[in-house]
């Protein structure tokens, strides 16, 4: 092989290396491109700024999706959760909360686990969803520790014990997964045949606003989201009967 022929296949041989490499930095660069989160998910940015990034890139259907409610019985088998169906009721969507009342609390962590990962990681946006239970006077779920319900606190006239017990059923809900609860209630009890009475602080809309007021700062300060309910007069149904409706007034209200 004489040197100009050799030549050219040094140069070659450089020239295809550079390309490689060029081609591999690219490869390289466009993943890390790729990999950069988007601003809704930058946890140093302000939170209107990954509000509003967020908002322009959800469809309405993913909207519609943050304010429903996934029950238990549309995923769950009994005890066990059920992955094709929630693949199939949630798809790329996600949903805005999640609740699992018949499970124990021993088991609600893991499944709550697992639908919380599904909604970070196969839906299209990674929405983290609310794990809710209800909790009017302790977790709902087995093996949580119950007090006294609402009725029964408010006779004390002592708000303080509403916000220790808010406190202590937090502990119950961080360990089963749940950073949501479906307390307090608030409702003014009008109507003593309403089926709902023990679920109340009492008749005085002082007394219901004093003690929601310290169960709400209890499950706070323990880094639980508190939801009350339910309407004004939802205490004070027709007849008596649990969501029927109701007479009355602004006076009233």
């Amino acid at each position: 092989m004489d040197r100009y022929t050799m030549r050219k296949r040094i140069i070659a041989t450089s020239l295809n290396k550079k390309r490689f490499l060029s081609g591999v930095f690219l490869t390289l660069l466009a993943t890390v491109v790729n990999a950069q989160p988007f601003p809704y998910q930058q946890a140093g940015l302000p939170v209107s700024q990954r509000v509003d990034d967020l908002m322009k890139r959800m469809t309405l259907e993913e909207k519609i999706a943050q304010i429903r409610h996934l029950h238990s019985w549309d995923i769950f088998n009994e005890q066990t959760l059920d992955k094709e169906k929630l693949t199939a009721v949630v798809g790329e969507t996600g949903y805005g909360f999640v609740e699992g009342f018949p499970l124990t609390g021993e088991n609600c962590r893991s499944s709550m686990r697992e639908i919380q990962e599904y909604m970070l990681t196969r839906t299209r946006l990674g929405i983290p969803v609310f794990t809710v239970a209800e909790s009017l006077h302790g977790s709902a779920h087995e093996g949580s520790t119950i007090f006294p319900q609402n009725i029964a606190l408010g006779s004390t006239f002592n708000s303080a014990l509403a916000y220790r017990r808010a406190c202590m059923t937090a502990d119950d809900l961080h360990a089963q997964g749940m950073r949501q609860v479906l307390a307090p209630c608030i409702d003014v009890v009008r109507d003593l045949r309403w089926g709902r009475v023990e679920e109340s602080y009492g008749e005085d809309p002082y007394l219901c606003g004093i003690f929601a007021q310290s169960e709400v700062k209890g499950y706070l300060d323990s880094g639980i989201s508190p939801m009350l309910k339910h309407y004004g007069p939802h205490g004070n149904p027709l007849g008596g009967l649990n969501l029927a409706s109701v007479d009355c007034g602004l006076y009233d209200l």
